[in-house]
């Protein structure tokens, strides 16, 4: 189990699972190679968060043109 793997309580985990989900709710794939537009007016900085297949995060500004 998730739970003893990582050697946190359970409650934790289903905390984690759930900001996961938020997560993926609130984002869209963008495959390598493939562009995002933005909708918004012109912005020179976006904010970018990324997640990969091992359910780790990041994120960074990243300039666009």
């Amino acid at each position: 189990m998730l739970a003893g793997l990582l050697e946190i309580s359970r409650r934790e985990v289903e905390k984690m699972k759930l900001t996961i989900k938020e997560f993926k709710g609130r984002s869209e794939l963008v495959r390598p190679g493939e562009k995002y537009t933005c909708p918004d007016a012109l912005l020179l900085w976006l904010r970018v968060f990324v997640m990969n297949d091992k359910l780790q995060f990041d994120d960074a500004s990243c300039y666009t043109s």
